[in-house]
């Protein structure tokens, strides 16, 4: 993962953020513009699932975003994992 992310740092993609908090990486203004000229399901699938979640979790202070994925991280983890296996199914 970080070599990915230090690959879109380097193309002026993302910005490391330093909070108090922690790291963040945060979508520069030539982002918009790069997933523009992409044109694949994925992609829009991407954008699909990122819509969905600045609508359900972007209203969330970060105390409450982390108390919700303590909640739920047992059964994401295992739809996670469940995913993970189909996709390797689909790829042999």
């Amino acid at each position: 993962m970080q070599s990915g992310l230090l690959l879109y740092q380097s193309r002026g993609l993302i910005d490391t953020v330093y909070t108090t908090s922690g790291v963040f990486y945060a979508a520069t203004d030539q982002s918009a513009p790069f997933l523009d000229v992409l044109s694949s399901s994925y992609v829009a699938g991407l954008r699909d699932r990122a819509d969905w979640v600045v609508e359900g979790f972007s209203a969330l202070s970060d105390t409450e975003l982390d108390a919700l994925v303590r909640q739920h991280i047992g059964q994401w983890g295992a739809e996670f994992a469940l995913e993970s296996v189909l996709w390797a199914e689909e790829q042999a």
